[in-house]
């Protein structure tokens, strides 16, 4: 037997070896057949509760988003005041993640679908030592605080919003598949 083939690697095609059972009474052929191998990203994998949750919104599929979600990653589809959300929750480290893919919201300057990313790290303890809840969201490569994030929002929302905060909520609402500009 060749050392170098464990017998799964689909790159490596041998002739079938013979298999012995423990009592040495049968050989059975074992065929291994490799000629059809596919590959499948984990990202491409998609349970039937992803699928009714993005179905007729082809860019909330998890490929779209502009971090990569795990295949394990939570869903859930809202219909929320004048639009939809479709949400994927994941932990990862102390931090716990999730990528919303929204239609456009009701009142927002752009109107298109896009993608919000935010980070969560869960308060710890309580008295001295106790630590409250941070949450961030992403715009563009940098994460910036929550209360950042709503102070530009309600900015725009009274038409009080600097450029500054224009650009972080522009670069915060990601229209594009992720790598693609």
């Amino acid at each position: 037997m060749d050392k170098g083939y464990s017998g799964l690697n689909p790159y490596k095609s041998k002739p079938s070896l013979p298999l012995v059972n423990a009592s040495n009474t049968h050989k059975v052929e074992a065929m291994r057949s490799y000629d059809n191998v596919v590959v499948i990203k984990a990202e491409d994998i998609i349970s039937e509760h992803v699928e009714k949750a993005i179905k007729g919104h082809p860019y909330a599929h998890p490929k779209h988003s502009p971090v990569k979600i795990p295949y394990n990653a939570s869903v859930e589809k809202k219909r929320k005041n004048g639009y939809e959300q479709v949400k994927y929750a994941w932990e990862s480290g102390k931090y716990r993640y999730e990528s919303r893919w929204h239609t456009s919201t009701p009142g927002a300057p752009n109107k298109k679908q896009s993608w919000v990313v935010t980070r969560i790290k869960k308060g710890v303890g309580y008295g001295k030592n106790a630590s409250a809840k941070q949450t961030w969201v992403l715009s563009g490569k940098t994460w910036v605080s929550m209360k950042t994030w709503q102070d530009a929002i309600k900015a725009r929302k009274n038409g009080a919003a600097t450029k500054a905060q224009l650009k972080l909520l522009n670069n915060g609402h990601f229209t594009r598949k992720r790598g693609k500009k």
